[in-house]
């Protein structure tokens, strides 16, 4: 990540969530490398909208030297488990991105489902207003088929809700 990369991240990070330290404090987490460097995080969060209050995962990262260790995986259900005390009995809701595919396997795996028809409320956006994402399900589905296995792509489909 180069230098105007950084302070657009930084800019935004301020934006969306820093209105919400006390909450983010809470909210997100950090796997810590030996000299205490963060290399992995997820943040479990929230928005309101016109559906209603909306419990989602959001930032699950790892740096690419550590990919591939299980710290998503690992940083992920922490957060989850974090959802168990901050927001009982909600839904949690997740977007992505088909070039997460990777990403899209790890939280199926975790037991999200992809959605054929609802969409996601997010406060989170770089000017810090609500956005609504649509659901891509069907224009995702093509492009998941050239980077997944048949078997992959079989049980995404039949698990969609």
């Amino acid at each position: 990540m180069n230098l105007l990369q950084r302070q657009m991240l930084s800019i935004f990070f301020t934006k969306a969530y820093l209105p919400y330290e006390e909450e983010l404090e809470k909210r997100c987490f950090f796997v810590l490398d030996s000299s205490g460097l963060p290399i992995s995080t997820a943040t479990a969060w929230f928005a309101m909208s016109g559906f209603g209050y909306q419990a989602s995962l959001h930032w699950v990262a790892a740096c690419p030297e550590y990919q591939g260790l299980g710290l998503g995986k690992a940083i992920v259900l922490s957060a989850l488990h974090s959802f168990s005390n901050l927001e009982p009995e909600k839904d949690i809701w997740l977007h992505t991105q088909t070039w997460s595919y990777k990403a899209v396997q790890l939280y199926h795996g975790l037991g999200f489902n992809l959605m054929k028809t609802d969409k996601l409320a997010n406060m989170n956006t770089r000017d810090g207003t609500l956005k609504i994402y649509p659901n891509d399900y069907h224009e995702a589905i093509p492009i998941l088929k050239n980077v997944l296995s048949e078997l992959v792509l079989s049980e995404l489909i039949n698990a969609a809700v």
